[in-house]
Formats: structure tokens, sequence, C-alpha cells
């Protein structure tokens, strides 16, 4: 099977949840101060997650500042929404349109005879929900050696399917994270590693994850039919799906520890 190598770096990693998370960050006026409250380096939104109809912000810290005030493009204006004020550094916003382009920005501040007082602000970052993924899951077949498994026979427990080949770099750079997360959440979720490798290509393999010390079960699409029901054409995929089959996040690109950890703190609570 052919497929394309595809490495995201920006994170666009979740679909995930069609509902969940929140988060976004803008800031006010031209009139504004900058001095008091400083950050090393630029004052930034540091990471963006999309997700269906959700979408997730953090930036960096700003050292002395009293808070954070974050900020939602407003159409109707032409401008920006403050929609909250925290003293923490991330933000989720849900109940977004799904497949929708957002602007976001994040303005610290500083308490100032009872008011606040914005010392730095972020630039403005564009964020575009998913579209929702195809919501259950369909009953494929899959391989460990010459025994066949149901993927639906799995269900009871959040599912996290990884497609993924020997060949690809993007799959063996995310491989270790989900190996630390298999380790530290198997006994809560399963993993359906999948290899999309033919037949001959076995004791590579098996070799592969010998040498890697990945303990996490792998199973192999020698008949494609998760191909033929889920790919993409292009390869790392994830997908994630709760334990009633209902799927969450299905998206090619690599995933970093921090989205799969978050990820994990989602379907695990």
């Amino acid at each position: 099977m052919k497929k394309k190598m595809i490495k995201k770096t920006g994170l666009k990693i979740m679909h995930m949840f069609a509902v969940i998370l929140m988060c976004s960050f803008i800031v006010v006026g031209s009139n504004l101060k900058t001095d008091t409250a400083e950050a090393k380096g630029s004052f930034r939104i540091t990471r963006k997650i999309a997700y269906s109809g959700a979408v997730t912000l953090k930036w960096n810290k700003v050292s002395g500042a009293s808070g954070y005030m974050i900020y939602k493009s407003d159409p109707s204006t032409g401008g920006f929404k403050l929609i909250k004020t925290t003293t923490g550094l991330q933000y989720d916003l849900a109940g977004l349109k799904s497949s929708t382009s957002y602007q976001f920005k994040v303005a610290a501040y500083v308490k100032n005879n009872g008011k606040n007082s914005v010392t730095k602000k972020t630039k403005a970052v564009t964020v575009k929900t998913l579209k929702r993924p195809k919501s259950k899951l369909k009953n494929v077949t899959l391989y460990r050696g010459s025994d066949k498994y149901k993927i639906t026979d799995y269900l009871g427990k959040p599912i996290i399917i990884n497609y993924w080949a020997t060949w690809c770099g993007p799959c063996v750079e995310e491989l270790p994270d989900f190996n630390s997360c298999y380790r530290k959440y198997g006994n809560k979720v399963k993993f359906i590693m999948i290899n999309c490798e033919d037949r001959g290509s076995l004791s590579t393999v098996r070799s592969f994850v010998k040498r890697k010390k990945f303990s996490f079960p792998v199973y192999y699409d020698y008949a494609g039919s998760f191909d033929s029901a889920y790919g993409q054409g292009s390869i790392p995929q994830t997908i994630v799906v709760d334990s009633k089959g209902k799927i969450l996040y299905n998206e090619v690109g690599m995933l970093d520890s921090e989205g799969l950890d978050y990820i994990m703190d989602y379907i695990t609570k």
C-alpha cells in the first residue's frame, strides 16, 4: 500500500472529541501600554489545538502579570471580543462551529488602582476547527500472526488506533510516545497499533518492535480492511474512539507527547 508520510508539528491534534475543549485569546485596542510585566522572549500563543467545534490554546508566562485577557474574533464588528479573564496559561473553548476559522489573541495585564492595565499582547493566531469525523466505529478485521480480530471486539473501553509503518519517519518518531502512553494507560485504554505493511514485511516489523523495546500490541492489516474503511492515503493516522464506539478524532499527522497526554487525560476522565 502506497502511503504518504505526514508530519504535523503545529498539532492540529484533536478533532478529538467533537465537543470539548475551549480556548482563545486576543488583545485589546491600540492605546495599550507595554511595561511592568515581562515575558521571557516574546509574549505569544505557544500552542493551538483544533478539535471539531472546539479549540485549546496556550501561551507563555509574563513575569509580574496579574492575569490574562482572552479575546476571540467577532464577525459582527470585525474586531475582537473579550471572552475570558484568567490567571492560567491555557484556555479551552467549546461550542464552536466545525470546519470554521477563528482568530484569537491574549493580553497580559497588571492590577492598577483596581483596574486591569494591559502590559503585553500576543499577535493574533488563526485556528480552523476540524470537520466532524464519521460517528461510528466500523467492524474491520485485523491480524496478529495467524489470529484474526474484529476491531469492535474491544469496545467497552476507550480505543486508540494508530496506523503506521517502519519506513515512515513521522510514524517512527511518534511511536515512543505511544509506547509511553500504553505503559501508563494500557489498563484503561485499548491500544490498537496497526502496521500497514504486507505479510512479507512481518519479520522486519517484529525486529523493529523488538529493537525499539515497544510493549504495545501490534496488529496487521493484511486484508486491507482497515485501509478501505478508514485509510486517508497518508500516515501516521490516529483514531480515538470512546467506549461505545463513537469516533472522537480521526486525523493524519504526527502527534507529540503533549498532544497524546491531552487525549489520554480527556478519554480517561
